[in-house]
């Protein structure tokens, strides 16, 4: 079993030297970094929430940089991060990243008339609530068919009636967002 797997992952490796021989030397970084972060979705994280998705905007501040990310047509992940940090991970328009949110750091509202200062809020649909003892799983799931998960309290989650197909918005701070990119 493992020489089979280290034949393919030869065979994968080969294959993309063969793609990127082909191509221009622009091309050939973007593959470069589409293979990395292909052995970066390898690692295992705890956040219950991961996002791929491309750098849309980049807004440098003195301290810390605001990163908008489009994770697809109808999904913008808006993340805060120091200057060094968007440095050190080369941060820029079109740089492919992924995005880890903990389930504890999203928080669910109900009401459309709620306004927050939260600068990811994601309106989607109650899929399911694993209910614990103590507190509660939620999954929304988005319009563009992706999903979010929160971690609240069984309390807060009977307070807003959260059943499956009621109308949710996941809440986070772009403060609360991790963001990993190839190097």
């Amino acid at each position: 079993m493992v020489a089979f797997y280290r034949a393919l992952e030869q065979h994968y490796q080969n294959t993309l030297d063969q793609v990127a021989a082909g191509l221009d030397e622009a091309s050939r970084t973007e593959v470069a970094d589409f293979r990395q972060l292909l052995l970066n979705l390898n690692w295992r994280s705890s956040a219950r929430n991961q996002f791929s998705g491309v750098v849309e905007a980049l807004e440098q501040g003195d301290v810390e940089s605001a990163v908008v990310l489009c994770l697809d047509d109808a999904t913008r992940l808006t993340a805060l991060v120091t200057r060094d940090s968007a440095a050190q991970l080369g941060l820029a328009p079109g740089r492919a990243v992924v995005a880890l949110v903990k389930a504890s750091a999203v928080l669910i509202g109900t009401d459309p008339g709620l306004r927050l200062s939260a600068q990811n809020l994601w309106w989607g649909e109650v899929e399911r609530v694993h209910e614990g003892p103590i507190n509660h799983e939620v999954v929304l799931a988005l319009p563009a068919g992706r999903r979010v998960t929160a971690t609240l309290t069984a309390t807060s989650s009977r307070q807003l009636g959260l059943v499956p197909g009621l109308a949710a918005c996941a809440c986070f701070s772009a403060a609360s967002v991790l963001l990993m990119s190839a190097s």
